[in-house]
């Protein structure tokens, strides 16, 4: 996929394209369903595929409370190539780009900037200034200007519409099943291997200390997860927290950290990838060493056991 960075990059663009728009961030079921279409429609058309997303989130913009991503921008651009998208442009989304008139956006960047022949969108989408880009406008320069426009339906679960604002409530909660299914995956997160304190080696539990690009969405606890490493696979009993047991100014630095059950290799400075399955228990100060020992065996214990059933399950439903 080729990525173009800001709309001063679209320059001489050679081929006519189909386009869809939007933040995309968690790639969710929705998200799938209208980038899919695009991906069909212009194979259909024989056009390039180019999805149009912005950073910050408009939300980051108008509003003072802190937004988390579900998504960093580049596991967003991620997940949109593997969808089969062949171009996406991220626009910088400033308050002057915010100002531009739905019919400017139109006509000056998709039809003039990117040669747009169609535009794959959900009929209740809006943008531009005071979000007066509507489908229906959409419909009236379609018709002027000799583009397409194919309508994408809302995609609900359990009588709701699948959202990137309720995804992140449900991460929030620790609803880890109810989140995987609205995003049409597991939750992930990608960080690069830092050094520890080494105090899990200590313990018998020697962690993988991980550097956040951004806080991570979840909130404080033990989880069982499946870490992505060099291609291959390996389950994990994942820490997010403050380790009070062993933190002498604990609720300071939020820290995350991974045991990989069966694995002992030297990974500093490389990048891993985490998919989250269930949380198993919130964070706690335990009275000593001790007893931490005891939880983390635990949980290492109910890491073992979800993964067995998961196999034995993938087994039954192949026969």
């Amino acid at each position: 996929m080729k990525i173009y960075n800001g709309l001063a990059s679209l320059k001489n663009v050679t081929f006519r394209s189909a386009v869809t728009l939007g933040v995309f961030d968690g790639v969710h079921l929705g998200h799938r369903s209208i980038i899919s279409s695009l991906v069909e429609k212009s194979r259909q058309l024989k056009l390039k595929s180019v999805a149009v997303t912005f950073e910050p989130h408009p939300e980051k913009l108008w509003n003072k409370r802190q937004l988390h991503y579900i998504n960093t921008l580049p596991e967003r651009l991620e997940l949109i190539e593997s969808l089969g998208v062949n171009v996406c442009v991220v626009v910088n989304f400033t308050k002057k780009f915010a100002s531009m008139e739905a019919k400017k956006f139109i006509t000056e960047i998709l039809i003039k900037k990117l040669r747009m022949s169609a535009v794959t969108v959900n009929p209740e989408y809006k943008f531009g200034k005071d979000a007066a880009g509507t489908v229906h406008l959409l419909d009236k320069m379609g018709a002027e200007y000799d583009f397409k426009i194919l309508r994408v339906k809302t995609v609900k679960r359990g009588g709701k519409t699948v959202k990137s604002t309720l995804i992140r409530h449900l991460l929030r909660e620790a609803c880890l099943r109810r989140a995987n299914t609205l995003l049409g995956r597991p939750y992930f997160i990608e960080a690069a291997v830092i050094r520890g304190s080494g105090y899990g080696t200590k313990l018998g539990y020697p962690t993988v200390n991980l550097k956040l690009r951004q806080d991570i969405l979840l909130p404080e606890g033990v989880y069982i997860c499946q870490a992505g490493l060099s291609g291959e696979q390996y389950e994990a009993a994942v820490n997010i927290g403050y380790r009070p047991t062993i933190n002498k100014n604990p609720y300071r630095d939020r820290t995350i950290e991974a045991y990989l059950l069966n694995f002992s290799k030297n990974i500093y400075g490389k990048n891993i990838k985490i998919h989250f399955y269930k949380k198993i228990r919130d964070e706690k100060r335990f009275k000593s060493a001790a007893y931490l020992k005891i939880a983390i065996e635990a949980d290492v214990k109910k890491t073992r056991s979800y993964f067995k059933i998961k196999r034995l399950k993938n087994l039954i439903s192949e026969v």
